[in-house]
């Protein structure tokens, strides 16, 4: 397990226009990508979503009490890949942002493609993501873009959105 708080990595990618929101769907994609390219999580956390796409990290109790130290920062390749997500993702508005993260939601449950709008909009189905289908879907990704990547290297920016939908 990572020993970088969630509040460290949504600190990094909050900014003046932004919003907290936002951050934490880009924190999801984040650990995602971070498990599927380095093979460990990005921070420490549990992340519960709904269908809607909404996302919601907390870090667990007991990694808050065992850690009395000083919080952990990024190391420079997390940094690196924040960076760049946070660019990509910074062209969509928050709406199709969330509709993008909705979609990657609902492949790794698929119980939730399902659920009906209305579900959707009462905030029905939260669930906590595991970090094993997290990675999962986004090894998927790398998998269906035909590309080999080993620790450290990055992926460019265009191979981050190939295939976001129901192909994988």
């Amino acid at each position: 397990m990572s020993s970088v708080l969630p509040d460290v990595v949504m600190g990094y990618l909050y900014s003046e226009r932004g919003s907290a929101r936002r951050a934490a769907m880009v924190a999801f994609l984040a650990q995602g990508w971070h498990m599927a390219l380095f093979g460990t999580p990005l921070f420490a956390g549990k992340i519960y979503v709904r269908p809607d796409g909404q996302i919601r990290i907390i870090t667990p109790d007991s990694y808050a009490e065992e850690s009395a130290g000083p919080a952990p920062m990024l190391e420079a390749p997390s940094a690196e890949l924040l960076d760049m997500l946070r660019a990509h993702y910074h062209k969509l508005s928050e709406a199709e942002l969330q509709a993008f993260v909705a979609t990657e939601i609902c492949l790794m449950e698929p119980v939730f493609a399902r659920i009906s709008v209305l579900q959707r909009q009462l905030g029905e189905g939260v669930r906590e993501i595991s970090e094993q289908s997290l990675k999962a879907r986004f090894m998927a990704k790398l998998d269906a873009g035909g590309t080999l990547c080993t620790a450290p290297h990055v992926p460019e920016i265009d191979m981050l959105d190939i295939l976001p939908a129901s192909r994988l």
